[in-house]
């Protein structure tokens, strides 16, 4: 049976139906929200704006840099530091990336 605590009052009643078990390698979009939303609370909080505009910072800029290279395989010089990019980019992976895909930046 289902854990009760994590069903909403509409599921527990049976008002709506509660979703079906993802199959192996599926992320639904409740999930990919969650994370989209928990990497961008984090990014927020290592961004900057100045006068050329937003730019992320420390760990993340890191993180993303490494990845730019040493995950996707681009040349370093393609890289764009700008909030706006970077935002867009995981934003477009963590939406519309598969599974691996997404676990793969997540642990990197």
């Amino acid at each position: 049976m289902e854990d009760r605590a994590s069903l909403t009052f509409s599921q527990r009643t049976g008002i709506t139906v509660t979703p079906p078990q993802l199959k192996l390698g599926e992320l639904d979009e409740k999930a990919r929200n969650l994370l989209h939303y928990a990497i961008y609370k984090d990014l927020e909080k290592s961004t900057i704006n100045n006068y050329n505009g937003s730019f992320i910072l420390k760990p993340w800029e890191t993180i993303n840099k490494d990845a730019h290279v040493k995950l996707y395989f681009n040349n370093i010089d393609t890289h764009d530091p700008s909030h706006h990019t970077q935002v867009g980019l995981i934003k477009k992976l963590i939406t519309r990336g598969s599974f691996n895909q997404i676990l793969d930046y997540v642990e990197f």
